[in-house]
């Protein structure tokens, strides 16, 4: 079977001319990507958008999509004891407005979505003008003039995979391919008027018959209706993906909330804002390329760098640093003019500690110390300082991005407190002398941790802070 369809729109697509992306439409809300319910926060604001998408929207250059309006539909060549062809003109879609929306699936890394919807009862219709010539189980049909197609208890499944393409503006937009629907009905009416020049009792045997057979009828004709409310649902996303950039749609990170460089309460709002986002932030975010925080895992860390009375080599492996999500932030300080960044945060008590499996060899103070196993180091009362320059530099996207450099991370700490298990070949006694030796002389050892500490925090603030820039440009964090 051949078909083909022209559809008259009101409005030419944007396309890839657009110079920016817009901005979404108020009725249409945005779903951070990180959302582990992204489909659900998908579905209902989907479910919320129809009924204001349906009436049109002239931001979005979207038409009246109740009645959908088609130029023309034909279908032609049908097989076995169906042959017809059947032109439909000037045909209106009407139900659209009764469409539900059953489900949503988004997989973002494999760039798949699928949609389930339902139009009950007798509410989907299509309406035209026709021109009909052929034969329906060895029956003659000819005629032209009004079209009535009413499909009963409609569902179906859209399926589409899609590409990230870069527009002028430079940023990245949503293009759909391999789009599919798969379409099923209860029951479909016909009702065609003026068959046979108008000779009623002829036509409404016809008509008769035709509902009696509709399965057999609708066969030849499912696969226009489907690429006519497939063609409606194209419309709708497209209009939408060609004008409104990726990053939009998908929020990388809505609880990352920027702060007015104008402001005379920059260092305020960002502090609150860092300590809004804090608690979904030390989660980790995918989005982001970032971890979780809690714990913060690092596969190997060296200490090799003892000297005078401590002299050690310390390996540290498969280490997590837990306590991080428990940080009291005190301060974030921006010198935008001079691109400078200070942080201040306090982890009270013993929040703060470290597990790993460790190496050591070499001395403390007089005593030698050797083994391998279990290692948990508590950090009473963390306080800590970071420090970093950073500069602007334009991406990809064409936009500017902070870059980070030239940071320091100090830290201050009450005491700390050191077990190591599985000392001196697992001498229990030698390895308990050890550890107490080890704690009542904390200074000592802390002195020689402390740089790589020290270190290891800088580096993943670091990586955070240039994870969240690389997707978040300059004018989005602190925006005019």
């Amino acid at each position: 079977m051949k078909w083909a369809i022209h559809v008259a729109m009101l409005a030419a697509l944007c396309g890839f001319s657009c110079a920016a992306s817009l901005k979404l439409p108020s009725y249409l809300k945005k779903c951070s990507r990180s959302d582990p319910k992204l489909n659900e926060c998908a579905l209902k604001n989907g479910r919320e958008a129809i009924p204001t998408l349906i009436k049109g929207d002239s931001y979005l250059r979207i038409p009246v999509l109740n009645p959908l309006q088609l130029e023309q539909v034909k279908v032609s060549e049908g097989t076995g004891g169906v042959k017809f062809t059947l032109t439909l003109n000037k045909a209106s879609v009407y139900g659209v407005k009764q469409a539900e929306v059953t489900q949503i699936n988004i997989d973002l890394n494999k760039k798949f979505v699928s949609v389930k919807l339902e139009i009950k009862e007798n509410y989907l219709q299509l309406i035209s003008k026709y021109v009909v010539d052929g034969k329906i189980l060895l029956i003659p049909i000819r005629g032209e003039g009004d079209f009535n197609l009413t499909l009963n208890n409609a569902r179906g499944e859209f399926k589409t995979n899609f590409d990230l393409v870069k527009h002028e503006d430079g940023l990245e937009y949503i293009k759909l391919k391999d789009s599919e629907l798969q379409f099923e009905i209860d029951q479909a009416y016909f009702d065609l008027q003026n068959l046979f020049n108008g000779d009623k009792a002829l036509g409404d045997n016809m008509n008769m018959f035709l509902n009696e057979n509709w399965q057999e009828v609708y066969k030849e004709v499912k696969d226009a209706v489907i690429e006519v409310l497939k063609t409606l649902i194209l419309e709708i996303i497209s209009k939408v993906t060609d004008k409104v950039a990726y990053d939009v749609i998908f929020d990388p990170s809505p609880y990352l909330k920027g702060c007015s460089k104008k402001s005379l309460n920059l260092n305020a709002c960002a502090l609150k804002s860092t300590r809004d986002a804090l608690p979904t932030l030390s989660k980790g975010d995918p989005s982001l390329h970032i971890p979780p925080l809690n714990p913060l895992h690092l596969d190997r860390v060296v200490v090799d760098q003892g000297s005078g009375p401590v002299r050690f080599s310390l390996t540290l492996t498969d280490l997590r640093v837990h306590g991080l999500d428990s940080a009291d932030l005190q301060a974030v300080d921006f010198d935008l003019e001079k691109k400078n960044l200070e942080t201040r945060f306090l982890v009270r008590g013993q929040a703060m500690y470290l597990k790993s499996k460790y190496q050591i060899d070499g001395q403390v103070l007089i005593l030698p110390i050797k083994g391998d196993g279990d290692l948990t180091i508590k950090l009473d009362t963390f306080n800590g300082t970071f420090k970093s320059a950073f500069d602007l530099a334009k991406l990809s996207d064409g936009l500017e991005h902070m870059s980070f450099r030239d940071s320091t991370f100090d830290f201050a700490i009450k005491r700390s407190h050191f077990e190591f298990k599985n000392l001196f070949n697992g001498d229990k006694a030698l390895g308990d002398n050890m550890n107490v030796f080890l704690n009542e002389n904390w200074q000592e050892v802390h002195k020689e941790i402390s740089p790589v500490v020290s270190e290891v925090v800088r580096k993943t603030l670091v990586n955070i802070l240039q994870d969240i820039s690389s997707v978040l440009p300059y004018d989005v964090m602190f925006p005019a």
